[in-house]
């Protein structure tokens, strides 16, 4: 018989609640570099369970994000999750301007995160999805959305009830 579910949620609008997930959430990876960051207002928080299973339960279909923020770290705190992404056009595009032309629309990239790896993507410029494999342990990662310049921030962005995030197809 099959267990399995997936849910993610957010950590927004009460400072305290954000101030204690993030005491308790592991960031020893990211340091020093993350400190520079800028970070959005929300903690995203990922679940997924696929204990007797016999394949990978999808997550999300394939989708980009309407987002103005530089890229989301996601940090898996146990379990595992494969992602599959692929380059949108404006980033293919914006490649080729570069002089760099093996990047393609049809280019898929398989990312197999493990209990205490972080991928980093930007979520506008990479269709995304992600699978949950068969495992006796659940899929449990949380992510921040950041700013490598703070001067880009979009105070519109930075609002606590604004979320911040949104599929544009999918």
């Amino acid at each position: 018989q099959d267990d399995f579910s997936y849910c993610s949620f957010l950590i927004q609008n009460d400072i305290r609640s954000k101030q204690q997930a993030l005491s308790r959430f592991p960031l020893s990876t990211l340091v020093p570099f993350a400190a520079q960051w800028v970070y959005g207002p929300s903690i995203w928080v990922f679940f997924g369970r696929n204990r007797f299973g016999d394949h990978e339960m999808q997550g999300r279909p394939e989708h980009t994000d309407s987002v103005s923020h530089d890229g989301t770290w996601h940090y898996q705190l146990s379990g595992t999750k494969t992602w599959h992404i692929r380059p949108t056009t404006k980033l293919v595009k914006h490649m080729k301007e570069r002089g760099v032309n093996d990047l393609k629309e049809s280019s898929i990239i398989e990312v197999n995160c493990k209990a205490g790896d972080v991928f980093v993507v930007n979520t506008a410029l990479w269709w995304h999805q992600t699978k949950i494999p068969p495992q006796p342990d659940p899929s449990v990662s949380y992510a921040r959305d950041f700013y490598l310049d703070a001067s880009r921030v979009d105070p519109a962005d930075m609002k606590e009830d604004s979320g911040g995030m949104t599929n544009v197809d999918g």
